[in-house]
């Protein structure tokens, strides 16, 4: 008995000592790049059977455990197309957990990738990547994804809807191609459907002429809401900047409805568009140039906007600023609107010289021309169906000026206009130096100086 028991114990022994070489040998084993590139092979395999398109993996290579270097990555899609291309991934991890994830950095270089929409049934191509890893548990998960900083270099991104024919000039946002593609974002982090992260530079170029310098904010988003903080874009001549944009709304079925049920609020800083710069989105806009300045507050759903302290400022000397409403227009008789323009200033000189589509100048009116540069402050308006209301205001230019003393009301009834004069004992209106014959190029009629009154 001691016999068997010595032989058993030795037996033992010798089996503990192969398995602990068995051990060190696989802990060796698969801090190998050939093993670690072996294991990613029949991943890649896997999935190529399972999404029935072509997978690969070109090698791997995993540092203790935390940094991780993936070369040659390639997944096609059903159509045969190349739908992501990786030749270089790097990434580095900080930990995982069962219920999160933090990753340090990721970086793709020269990475590839198009998107579309079938001909046939205008599914995106990558739908079937997203049905497999969809899941019917709709409770929100409680892990936690974080990446301190996400770099992409030199990628190139495309975008087609194979349903809708191509352009043949300018932006087309049914055919995109994003060339020279640099991102840097940083502090990305995900808990359930939350989801926010700092972009602190983008840039890329478009087929079109689309040049973005820079594009960067603090986001943040979940299922009913995106807010953009700080956000600031850089464009061929252009640049817009803005405290806030974002926008919100209840209930899924409210997108569906967007421009009704979806509020939207920006609240710009200054910017400026070369309006130029509009043709590479529209070629119909193609021969506009000069700047166009502006800043303000603008919220509220899209068929019925408010602009608060509003400014727009067209070359040098033209500008309006105020507080405006801007209705659907295809119904009118919803709303009582109430227009406040705190102050304008008109150069027609300057702005006779705007160019337009096709490079033709603003058409005004040669007595327009003559009034030179105009000024108007505190006009406020009131709109309701059938009926305008003005409260009194003062229009300086340079050949007079002519004031509006007492508030009126204009009434559009059929075929008539009635006006009504609402303080029937103020003076309606009263004309200052107005120069009418150099206004008309008249020289039979001089200066007027006088006032209107209306029972």
């Amino acid at each position: 008995m001691p016999k068997v028991v010595n032989i058993f114990l030795r037996s033992l022994g010798v089996m503990v000592e192969w398995l602990l070489i068995l051990c060190i040998a696989f802990a060796f084993l698969i801090r190998t790049s050939a093993f670690q590139t072996y294991i990613a092979h029949l991943a890649a395999d896997y999935y190529a059977k399972v999404w029935n398109t072509k997978v690969e993996i070109g090698k791997v290579d995993i540092t203790f455990f935390s940094r991780v270097y993936i070369e040659d990555v390639l997944i096609q899609d059903h159509h045969q197309r190349n739908m992501i291309v990786a030749p270089n991934i790097e990434l580095t991890l900080d930990g995982i957990g069962l219920e999160h994830a933090e990753i340090n950095e990721l970086t793709l270089n020269n990475a590839e990738v198009w998107f579309c929409k079938e001909r046939e049934n205008g599914e995106m191509n990558f739908q079937f990547i997203a049905d497999y890893f969809a899941t019917e548990d709709t409770t929100q998960s409680n892990f936690t994804t974080t990446l301190k900083t996400l770099r992409l270099k030199d990628a190139r991104i495309k975008y087609d809807d194979f349903r809708v024919r191509a352009k043949a000039k300018g932006f087309d946002p049914s055919h995109i191609a994003f060339n020279n593609v640099c991102l840097s974002l940083q502090g990305l982090k995900n808990k359930g459907p939350a989801t926010e992260f700092n972009l602190t530079d983008f840039s890329m170029k478009e087929k079109s002429g689309l040049n973005i310098h820079r594009i960067s904010g603090l986001f943040s988003m979940d299922e009913k809401s995106l807010s953009i903080n700080k956000f600031h874009c850089a464009f061929n001549n252009s640049h817009i900047n803005a405290e806030e944009i974002g926008y919100h709304y209840l209930h899924p079925k409210d997108m569906e409805d967007f421009n009704n049920r979806v509020n939207i609020k920006a609240v710009f800083g200054e910017s400026t568009i070369q309006l130029a710069d509009l043709s590479l989105v529209s070629p119909d806009l193609s021969g506009m140039k000069g700047p166009l300045s502006f800043r303000g507050t603008v919220e509220n759903v899209v068929n019925h906007l408010f602009l608060r302290d509003f400014e727009v400022r067209v070359q040098k000397n033209s500008s309006i600023r105020g507080d405006f409403e801007l209705p659907s227009f295809e119904n009118l008789t919803k709303f009582k609107i109430k227009e406040n323009l705190k102050y304008a200033a008109f150069d027609f000189q300057e702005l006779k010289t705007l160019k337009l589509p096709k490079g033709k100048n603003l058409p005004l009116d040669d007595a327009l021309v003559r009034l030179g540069k105009v000024q108007v402050r505190q006009l406020v308006a009131e709109v309701t169906p059938n009926t305008l209301r003005l409260q009194p205001f003062t229009v300086h230019t340079q050949q007079g000026s002519i004031s509006l003393k007492s508030s009126v009301k204009i009434g559009f009834q059929q075929d008539d206009i009635v006006v009504m004069n609402e303080n029937p004992d103020k003076t309606v209106l009263e004309m200052s130096g107005l120069k009418l014959g150099s206004i008309l190029n008249d020289p039979a009629i001089g200066q007027v100086d006088g006032t209107v009154s209306l029972n």
